[in-house]
């Protein structure tokens, strides 16, 4: 149970359950949605002229197949480089921090072996931890297409 006063449970729930034009307008658009929701599976259901063609091996040219695994390869190996991005910043931070200190510089620690009152990144430092993994994954991504049209190149 909420410790609320009866007064104040009335209050609440008369703030709420007031009409307005607008809760009303939103009321009838959701259950206007809900409804159509509902009954368009079963009418598109009915027509079965709609049904989906496999691709065939002329209708994409082969620079387009390219430049489709070049995006998968980039955005896929986006996570991984900038987890190495990360991970090699942090651990550059807490040596340079350690130099000028002149000694092991445990505030700049990496990883878990931190403290809680670890400095954070600045804006400036993620947004450049975010460019460089980037850059990373384009440079993964153009290796790979080297590396494919090469060997497709062998291979005639």
């Amino acid at each position: 149970m909420l410790n609320m006063r009866e007064t104040d449970r009335c209050k609440w729930c008369m703030e709420y359950a007031t009409l307005n034009p607008m809760r009303i307008f939103i009321s009838l658009l959701l259950a206007i949605g809900m409804v159509s929701a509902l009954i368009s599976p079963p009418l598109a259901a009915q027509e079965d002229d709609n049904e989906p063609v496999p691709y065939s091996e002329e209708e994409f040219d082969d620079w387009l197949h390219g430049v489709r695994r070049f995006e998968i390869v980039a955005v896929g190996t986006f996570p991984i480089t900038y987890l190495l991005s990360v991970l090699v910043y942090d651990v550059g931070r807490f040596i340079a921090e350690s130099v000028r200190v002149g000694s092991v510089n445990q505030q700049y620690a990496p990883l878990f072996f931190a403290p809680p009152n670890k400095p954070s990144f600045t804006n400036d430092e993620q947004i450049a931890l975010l460019l460089t993994a980037a850059a990373l994954a384009v440079v993964v991504a153009i290796i790979d297409t080297i590396l494919i049209e090469t060997a497709r190149d062998d291979s005639d």
